[in-house]
């Protein structure tokens, strides 16, 4: 009993040695199989590591060629460092000179304001001044009055005590004073009573006179009717106007005193060809 337990006991380490064995045996060859991917993996992978160590010369320009940039970057940025002061210089005078002519300016305008304030100041003053001047010009003075004789054979002039203004209300104003007859009793007005002179209207070089319906009453003859026209022309020609329409009730008439056509205007004859009138 005693000899089968022994024999079974060696038994049993025997087989445990050869197990053991084979593990070893295992583990060498996973050992070498492993040590021989790392030896080919090292192998692959030297080259490439040793690539950077293959061109040392360019190694060496590339240095060359990052000092000889550094030590040009100094001199350039020197260069910059010392034109940039320069070129800030020339903006700010220019700056400068740009703000002083616009000072300039505006100091010119400013006073060229004024002037040309003053100069339209003395403009209006010159306008105004000539326009009052004018209007003192524009007056008929002395103002002349046409009448005729007692006999019918001649026109007198007289002159008036009064100015008037050379437009239509002065024109209007000197028909009145010539329609209201003379003072002097030598002298006849050709109006008849109860006439009147209803309008006046100066054109340039026409004027135009409205007579009452009464002014048909005259009796006059045909010298004197010829004398009327005339005396109302040369009234008309110290406005300025050359001739005269010449209405009854503000309508044209071909039959004014019963043979005159007056729906052509009457020209205005010489005032100097008409005696100027003295009581002496």
């Amino acid at each position: 009993m005693k000899r089968l337990t022994f024999v079974l006991a060696g038994t049993a380490a025997l087989t445990t040695l050869a197990a053991c064995g084979q593990g070893e045996e295992t583990n060498g060859e996973t050992t070498e199989i492993n040590s021989s991917s790392n030896t080919e993996t090292n192998e692959v992978n030297e080259p490439a590591d040793e690539e950077p160590e293959s061109d040392p010369e360019e190694n060496e320009t590339n240095e060359t060629s990052g000092a000889d940039a550094n030590e040009e970057d100094p001199e350039e940025n020197m260069n910059e460092e010392v034109t940039s002061p320069e070129e800030d210089e020339e903006e700010t005078e220019e700056a400068e000179t740009e703000e002083e002519a616009s000072a300039a300016n505006e100091t010119n305008e400013s006073a060229e304001e004024p002037e040309t304030e003053t100069a339209e100041l003395n403009e209006n003053e010159s306008g105004e001044e000539e326009a009052a001047a004018d209007e003192e010009a524009a007056m008929v003075d002395p103002l002349h009055l046409y009448y005729a004789d007692a006999e019918l054979l001649d026109t007198f002039k007289v002159e008036a005590d009064t100015s008037v203004t050379m437009d239509d209300a002065g024109a209007m104003e000197a028909m009145e004073l010539w329609a209201a007859g003379p003072e002097e009793e030598e002298l006849y007005g050709l109006l008849p009573e109860g006439a009147s002179v209803q309008s006046v209207e100066l054109d340039d070089t026409m004027a135009t006179v409205s007579l009452s319906p009464e002014a048909e009453d005259a009796n006059l003859g045909s010298s004197g009717e010829m004398m009327l026209t005339d005396q109302i022309a040369l009234m008309m020609e110290q406005f300025g106007a050359e001739e005269t329409m010449i209405l009854i009730d503000g309508e044209e008439v071909s039959d004014f005193l019963g043979h005159m056509d007056l729906s052509e205007p009457i020209q205005a004859g010489d005032p100097e060809a008409v005696e100027l009138y003295s009581a002496e």
